[in-house]
């Protein structure tokens, strides 16, 4: 099955309450790997009550029903304050440096679901998350995760959770890129990121994005021996 997130999640063969009652004391001790896994079973829930997608055929549609009722039945015990919780839970993961959490904890939101950030930019909530996220996304993009370094390419070239800077946008594609073994050149880097770029911003992108990779993805490859 998959969560909320997009990940696949396996519990093991119990139901989600049973899947959280066994890892709830860890979790609430600080154990990052334990409050990650009572995360990802609450994620599992979390979408049950919203409306049902528009689909382009009612087989489709009695497919999505058909797999709601299985999760429905999966996830009884979960009420609603646990739902909430488990975005504790994935701040405690992803403060304690668990890769995953820490992209988990920008896609969740401030709220854990979809909200406008422009329209509740004074909502302080939304105001720490911001912070947060952005950096918990540099945290893993440190350890050399391509996912977190194109999210923040995006964060960048959006302007939503930081002031909008086209240079750092394309900084971290080059880096995410060099993460992905599949390093762009200079003239795909143009033409796709840096095209209203002046001559010297565009070097100085490609010279910080080289330095970002060199800091956190080669080091990510190496080898014990090395």
């Amino acid at each position: 099955m998959y969560a909320r997130n997009g990940r696949q999640v396996d519990l093991g063969g119990l139901t989600a309450q049973e899947y959280i009652s066994k890892w709830n004391s860890l979790a609430r001790a600080g154990d990052k790997d334990a409050a990650y896994n009572v995360y990802q079973a609450a994620a599992v829930c979390a979408s049950n009550d919203e409306p049902a997608p528009a689909y382009n055929s009612a087989t489709e549609l009695k497919q999505f029903l058909d797999q709601r009722k299985k999760l429905l039945a999966l996830c009884k015990g979960v009420n609603s304050a646990q739902l909430q919780e488990r975005l504790s839970f994935l701040a405690l993961a992803a403060r304690a440096g668990k890769v995953e959490a820490q992209i988990d904890y920008f896609m969740e939101g401030p709220y854990g679901r979809d909200t406008d950030l422009a329209k509740s930019a004074d909502d302080p909530v939304v105001q720490q998350w911001k912070t947060e996220a952005v950096t918990e996304l540099k945290s893993a993009a440190g350890q050399g995760e391509p996912f977190a370094l194109a999210l923040l390419a995006q964060v960048y070239g959006a302007g939503e959770l930081l002031p909008r800077d086209a240079k750092l946008s394309l900084a971290y594609k080059v880096a995410e890129a060099d993460a992905r073994n599949s390093a762009l050149s200079e003239e795909q880097l143009r033409r796709n990121a840096g095209a209203q770029m002046s001559d010297a911003d565009f070097a100085s992108a490609l010279q910080t994005g080289r330095q970002i990779a060199s800091a956190c993805c080669k080091k990510s490859r190496l080898t014990p021996q090395e």
